[in-house]
């Protein structure tokens, strides 16, 4: 009896041990899964550091050429002109026409434009595309009728990825995501309120009602 109590207390010592050794090993991978994974953002962090720097770059070199000779005279007349002008429109696309050798130029000095690759938008890198909407932004601003959303719909036609649903919405998530719009959702339904209310106020006018 003595020896079967001696021999269960030693595997009782035998089985605590053990629970120690493993409770040891857990708390040593713990930290070791702490220390990987701030290892792990650091460089994740040094890596969105340079891709800033690189956006950074970017907006300093943004449409320099614009003053140089074989720009600025031509831009310099058409601006005025443009800026009254709705984007896309018969009239607007005329006068980008009418930049000629200012506007070639312009796209094959610039990475930010479809137009400088040739296969369009699908040639152009994540950071092409990140100035580029920021670039479409931009230029809204210089429009009184300026739409980012309208912009964006028009610019799926014109550049050939209207049916490219990935492509729409990934340009709809980076606009939504860096405020440059409301949700689209909420945009397509004031503009059917609007249009809505329109039609009202034109039947009220012209006493049709």
């Amino acid at each position: 009896m003595k020896k079967q109590a001696s021999l269960a207390k030693f595997g009782s010592k035998q089985g605590d041990l053990y629970f120690d050794m493993k409770k040891q090993a857990s708390l040593w991978w713990l930290i070791r899964h702490f220390v990987a994974t701030a290892v792990h953002k650091a460089w994740v962090a040094w890596y969105l550091f340079k891709t800033c720097l690189a956006l950074a770059k970017r907006a300093v070199l943004h449409d320099l050429s614009k003053y140089g000779p074989s720009e600025r005279d031509l831009l310099a007349l058409s601006l005025p002109l443009l800026k009254s002008l709705k984007y896309g429109s018969e009239e607007y696309k005329k006068s980008v026409e009418d930049l000629g050798p200012a506007l070639e130029h312009h796209y094959k000095h610039n990475a930010h434009h479809p137009e400088h690759y040739q296969a369009s938008i699908y040639g152009m890198s994540p950071l092409d595309l990140v100035e580029m909407s920021c670039d479409w932004r931009a230029a809204v601003r210089r429009h009184r009728s300026g739409d980012m959303a309208e912009s964006l719909r028009h610019n799926a036609k014109r550049f050939g990825y209207v049916h490219d649903k990935n492509m729409q919405s990934g340009f709809k998530r980076m606009a939504d995501e860096l405020g440059m719009i409301r949700r689209m959702e909420a945009y397509d339904e004031e503009l059917e309120g609007c249009k809505k209310l329109k039609s009202f106020k034109k039947c009220q006018g012209s006493k049709k009602c």
